[in-house]
């Protein structure tokens, strides 16, 4: 049976001084991406790191401007304002889109659109700005406003319109903005009390 030998290790005929001088002067591949070395002074500038915070936080620095799409409307057609309030800025842009194809169809309507960020609301200039597109909009859509405080300013600004207004569709979001929706004659103002259609048809159901 083989048995296992230690035997103390050595260096080749060469003087280890030889030898680590050698290897120190090899390159090698995996480190060739290394920064050599440089002498390093006293001086506080020797390295510095600058990190640059653009915008105001999370939500960028833009206002509902840079969203709002005006049709030329040079067909004499009648125009449909639509208001709108997401929860991010990436959302707009499907909604940007179907206007821009619809209004250059030239058919039936054109489009008028613009749209908020939830979080920009907590301005009180671009709240003011919300309300009083509000005033002329033909529909209004929400989605995903679960911020409390928000979300009773959205609906105390919607409800002041809600009657006239054409149609009202909020996507899932905190029950208060969710009362608002209706839609011909489907209304959501009941929602959660005893009255409520999907309350009758649940008790029916029973």
């Amino acid at each position: 049976m083989a048995s296992l030998v230690s035997s103390p290790f050595t260096l080749p005929t060469t003087t280890k001084a030889d030898h680590l001088s050698s290897i120190s002067q090899k390159h090698y591949f995996l480190h060739s991406f290394l920064p050599k070395k440089t002498t390093q002074s006293n001086s506080k500038s020797a390295m510095r790191v600058k990190c640059a915070a653009i915008g105001n936080g999370l939500f960028t620095q833009t206002t509902p401007e840079v969203r709002r799409i005006v049709p030329d409307n040079n067909q004499g057609l009648p125009t449909v304002k639509i208001v709108y309030i997401v929860l991010e800025a990436q959302y707009q842009s499907s909604i940007s889109a179907a206007v821009r194809t619809l209004n250059s169809n030239d058919r039936y309507a054109s489009f008028e659109v613009v749209g908020y960020l939830v979080e920009e609301l907590r301005d009180e200039n671009t709240y003011k700005t919300l309300c009083k597109d509000l005033e002329d909009a033909n529909i209004f859509i929400g989605s995903l406003i679960f911020v409390e405080e928000l979300a009773l300013k959205i609906k105390a600004a919607v409800e002041k319109e809600r009657d006239r207004l054409d149609a009202v569709l909020v996507f899932p979001s905190m029950p208060e903005v969710m009362r608002l929706n209706k839609l011909g004659s489907f209304s959501m103002s009941q929602l959660g009390q005893s009255k409520s259609p999907f309350f009758q048809l649940f008790k029916r159901k029973k």
